[in-house]
């Protein structure tokens, strides 16, 4: 897709992130740390394998 049909069919659109939270009685264990929340790391992922 051309960066402009993507800005035109995309633009204005938001991501929301949110983290999973574990409560437990120790205290509280974030289990979404590891995810990729950047653009630079979600580019990285989903770019094509040699």
């Amino acid at each position: 897709m051309r960066v402009c049909a993507a800005l035109e069919r995309f633009g204005g659109i938001g991501v929301r992130i949110e983290d999973d939270v574990l409560i437990e009685r120790r205290g509280a264990r974030l289990l979404s740390a590891d995810i990729p929340v950047t653009v630079d790391d979600i580019e990285a992922i989903m770019a094509p394998r040699p």
